[in-house]
Parts: C-alpha cells; structure tokens; sequence
C-alpha cells in the first residue's frame, strides 16, 4: 500500500513538522506500506533521517501521480506559512 503524506518538514519551525516526521518514521516501519512525502515549494528537507529513507516531492508534483497511492494523508495545523 503506498501512501501520499503531506506535511511541513524540518527545517520549517512548527511542531506539525516534528509530529510529520514521526509518524513518517512510524508508518514506514509497517510491513507493507511505502510512504512518499511531499512539501510545498520553496525548501528542502534536512532531517538526514528522513531524506535518506523516503521519496520527498513538492506537494505539485502529486496530481499526474494521484492514480499511483492507496490514499492521502494531511497533516495540517495552525501556521498560515506553513499550511
């Protein structure tokens, strides 16, 4: 099952980024599931965890890809310069 997760990353400062890369980290480690992150443009990830481990897109890059994931995930929050 392959999942499409939308969320800020480090180094973007908001907890929704900390919280992302967690339950990035979680999800990947259940068998059978392959997670792909995408942001927004404007930054790269730099958490050498997560770079090294996943698929990371700009959130445009999705639509020609859509038919490809079982689901989307969004993790959203309160930041207007993030969300």
């Amino acid at each position: 099952m392959r999942i499409a997760f939308f969320t800020p990353l480090s180094p973007l400062k908001s907890a929704i980024a900390d919280f992302g890369e967690g339950l990035a980290l979680a999800m990947a480690r259940i068998p059978g599931v392959a997670v792909d992150l995408f942001v927004d443009d404007g930054y790269k990830p730099d958490n050498p965890l997560i770079v090294r481990q996943f698929k990371i897109h700009t959130c445009h890059d999705f639509e020609p890809h859509s038919r490809d994931y079982y689901t989307c995930l969004y993790s959203i929050g309160d930041h207007g310069g993030y969300h």
